[in-house]
């Protein structure tokens, strides 16, 4: 007996490394091979190395093992821009405030002068980089040159902040020319402060939202609402829903429903900007319910393509909650029994590979459709002594259609 399972065990590990074998003379081979790409210079790929699926989609999730690195701001801003230019994605959304990223909107379509004042004024501490800046600069000088029918618009999807919404709201009321009597005065007034969370507001009364969401009812049923207005409102209806329940799965289904009015709004094709967590087609880690790319997979199919980011080593931010400050920690060899441990041993420093076509090849499909450890850091970042509880399961072919590798990370430039 014990002969036969020394041999039954034997065989296996045979297998599997013949498996891991061909699968990284797959990647050696067919991935596409990114490190050589300056995100000054325009990106050219040859059509025939993308999917189909990736060519025809209409919304694209863009993702980011951690926050807080150069390389993965440096790469979605390359296939920003090659989609911009090769397949007409015009419309960029930002996890952050749509408050926020409302002004930015406005810069980059010639209003307004202080880009560095306005990424200074985004919610999330994650996008005040250098590299956040050179892309929006970049997105304005395109504009510059572009009737407004062609033009970038930018967009904030994060229901989590009501930052400047009810000042926008009154601006593009005055707009439409659509009068607000003095109940509604009050609302806006009311919301005018920035609340985090109800608890944070001693002076908070329940009859408060019921009166704010009478006030989106009025103003969407207004036959004088433009799409911008009506667009504003919705986010203020979002930002209402999380206030009375903060949760993930909140904020996850406000996410995606912006983007579908977006989507409504403009017909336009669309890059979403976010963490790995948001975009891909699964649930959310921890919570367990249905995440942001999970809901837009579920309505668009095909239409919704997913596009995760893992890495192998670096230099990675992580908050350290005892001293409270943030601090550079260095992970010098990839998480033991993980997808990048694995993925580690590829040839190229920087590469990409599309499901859809990986999975041509079986050993590549087994590997894509096996459950595998994956690391999830969130916007605390990245603490060595904590990565045990930062360490998920999952199968590839579920959660993405697409995934870039990058083996060594560093810190993203924060904004001067």
């Amino acid at each position: 007996m014990k002969v036969l399972l020394t041999i039954s065990l034997l065989f296996l590990n045979f297998f599997v490394d013949a498996q891991n074998k061909d699968v990284k003379n797959w990647l050696n081979q067919n991935s596409i091979n990114l490190e050589k790409v300056n995100v000054n210079e325009e990106f050219r790929i040859d059509g025939n190395l993308l999917s189909q699926e990736f060519r025809n989609a209409k919304i694209f999730g863009f993702g980011e093992a951690t926050h807080h690195n150069k390389e993965f701001f440096d790469l979605k801003s390359i296939f920003f821009k090659y989609l911009l230019l090769n397949q007409g994605v015009k419309i960029f959304v930002l996890e952050e405030s749509f408050g926020a990223t409302h002004y930015i909107n406005e810069y980059i379509n010639g209003k307004g002068s202080n880009l560095r004042n306005l990424i200074k004024d985004l919610r999330q501490h994650i996008w005040k980089t250098e590299e956040m800046y050179t892309l929006i600069e970049w997105m304005k000088n395109y504009n510059c040159y572009q009737p407004s029918n062609n033009r970038i618009y930018f967009y904030g999807n994060d229901c989590m902040f009501n930052y400047r919404l009810a000042s926008i709201i009154k601006e593009k009321l005055q707009e439409c020319k659509i009068a607000t009597d003095e109940q509604q005065n009050e609302v806006l007034e009311y919301f005018s402060t920035e609340i985090f969370s109800l608890k944070d507001y001693s002076s908070f009364d329940n009859s408060t939202i019921s009166q704010a969401r009478k006030l989106v009812s009025t103003i969407k049923s207004n036959s004088n609402a433009n799409s911008d207005l009506i667009m504003v409102v919705e986010s203020f209806s979002n930002y209402l829903d999380f206030l009375v329940n903060p949760t993930q799965i909140t904020r996850d289904k406000c996410m995606a429903t912006l983007i579908e009015k977006i989507h409504e709004k403009s017909g336009g094709k669309i890059f979403i900007w976010a963490h790995n967590e948001h975009i891909k087609k699964t649930s959310l880690f921890k919570e367990n319910v249905p995440s942001m790319g999970n809901l837009l997979s579920k309505k668009y199919s095909s239409n919704y393509y997913s596009m995760g980011f893992e890495f192998g080593i670096g230099t990675l931010l992580g908050y350290n909650q005892k001293e409270k400050k943030w601090e550079n920690n260095v992970l010098n060899e990839p998480v033991k029994n993980s997808n990048s441990e694995f993925l580690f041993t590829a040839e190229p420093e920087v590469f990409y590979f599309d499901f859809n076509i990986a999975k041509l090849n079986l050993s590549m499909k087994n590997f894509i459709e096996q459950k595998r450890d994956y690391v999830v850091i969130g916007g605390y970042g990245f603490n060595p002594k904590y990565v045990k509880f930062q360490i998920a399961s999952e199968k590839y072919s579920e959660m993405y259609d697409g995934l870039i590798y990058v083996k060594k990370l560093t810190r993203s430039t924060p904004l001067q």
